[in-house]
């Protein structure tokens, strides 16, 4: 029998969060949820960056956060962030005031499992609605409204969530276990260049040239089909590689921005956008790929860093204290390429560079069979999540 659908505004409460203006925001009191506070993965990274005084919840305590809402980016500077966040919210973040930049979907505990609901939000199906209904670089809480929900009795909402939880659980600890080689990663390089070696300055604009990407000229469109011209967006720089759906250039695209690539000995830094800042080596297979202009890519033009080490540094907190002081912050962020060109770096000999190149690959070697078996499980999953909203679990 096929489960009645209904409008998810019938069953749910939809609206935005409240961002609060400079001016109220504190180093300490009442808790506010920003969008990086969560992480690209869901999860609450444990720690608030903004507070704002009681008073001030007071006058927008319906913007607060019950533990089982579903919170959803709603803006960005680039269109494809937009939706692309989804955070249950849990007891950690209870009572929290959620930036204008979430849209908060409560469930009707009546009728709606909050669970279910969740999961519901994670199905494919439902994320493509998602970006169908993005407008400009917005999401709205009444076109949200206007998505259609499968909606079985209540008990059987509980049933489906339960399964989903299970199956979601070990999921998690496969990303658990990520987590860890990557912090393996960052008190590795802490034990090897940390604040006890003291090791010679040099400025990224004595040991690299920085040179930006490239936007596609006016009137071009990007196509899905493999033409062999890969274009790497914004949206695809993450934590230190390139992840997400490609894009590509047509060959006549092609040839008027050809100049704009990126090599695998290359490091590129974001420098606009949600995830500015962030840094990286391009996988091999997409060296020669053209960049986006929202990105930078340095090149080493002394043979006394490597690529591995200078991206790895960039990362770390040392680097990142650097990087976050130096982007522009009025209007929209924005880190200038000059400003890339001033960030010290110390140089330690090459051989010590080398040898911590050779224990990252070691490590990397490890982190992608789990990613594997991980990705076998996300992909269980993913089956699971359609299965569950067609009625067949």
């Amino acid at each position: 029998m096929k489960t009645k659908l209904t409008l998810l505004s019938n069953v749910t409460s939809i609206f935005n969060g409240k961002t609060p203006p400079k001016a109220d925001q504190r180093l300490e009191g009442h808790p506010v949820l920003k969008i990086k506070d969560v992480s690209d993965d869901g999860l609450f990274k444990g720690v608030f960056q903004s507070f704002v005084e009681d008073v001030f919840v007071e006058k927008f305590k319906n913007k607060t956060i019950i533990s089982g809402d579903t919170l959803i980016l709603n803006a960005a500077h680039n269109s494809d962030y937009v939706g692309s966040k989804l955070y249950k919210a849990d007891h950690e973040v209870e009572g929290a005031l959620a930036t204008g930049e979430w849209t908060i979907v409560r469930s009707d505990k009546t009728v709606l499992d909050s669970k279910y609901l969740h999961y519901w939000f994670l199905n494919e199906k439902t994320r493509h609605a998602l970006r169908q209904i993005v407008k400009g670089i917005h999401l709205y809480p009444k076109d949200v409204g206007r998505l259609k929900i499968p909606l079985p009795p209540l008990e059987e909402q509980k049933r489906i969530a339960a399964i989903l939880d299970k199956a979601d659980s070990i999921r998690r600890k496969r990303k658990e276990a990520i987590a860890l080689t990557e912090e393996l990663l960052r008190s590795t390089f802490f034990d090897m260049f940390g604040d006890k070696h003291h090791y010679p300055m040099m400025s990224i604009g004595q040991l690299c040239k920085v040179k930006g990407g490239k936007r596609l000229p006016k009137g071009h469109q990007l196509v899905s089909s493999n033409t062999g011209y890969p274009y790497i967006r914004a949206g695809n720089l993450k934590q230190g590689t390139v992840t997400g759906e490609l894009l590509y250039l047509t060959e006549e695209t092609y040839h008027a921005i050809k100049r704009y690539t990126i090599n695998a000995e290359d490091v590129y830094i974001t420098i606009v956008g949600a995830y500015i800042g962030d840094v990286g080596i391009i996988p091999r297979y997409l060296s020669g790929a053209n960049l986006t202009e929202n990105a930078a890519k340095i090149v080493i033009k002394q043979n006394i860093v490597t690529n591995y080490f200078l991206s790895h540094f960039l990362r770390s907190d040392l680097g990142q204290r650097q990087i976050q002081s130096k982007i522009k912050t009025t209007g929209q962020p924005k880190f200038a390429l000059f400003r890339i060109e001033e960030i010290q770096v110390p140089v330690p000999p090459i051989e010590v560079q080398i040898k911590f190149e050779n224990i990252v690959k070691r490590i990397e070697n490890i982190e992608s069979i789990i990613k594997f078996n991980k990705n076998n499980l996300d992909n269980l999953f993913n089956s699971l999540l359609q299965k569950a909203f067609r009625g067949e679990l």
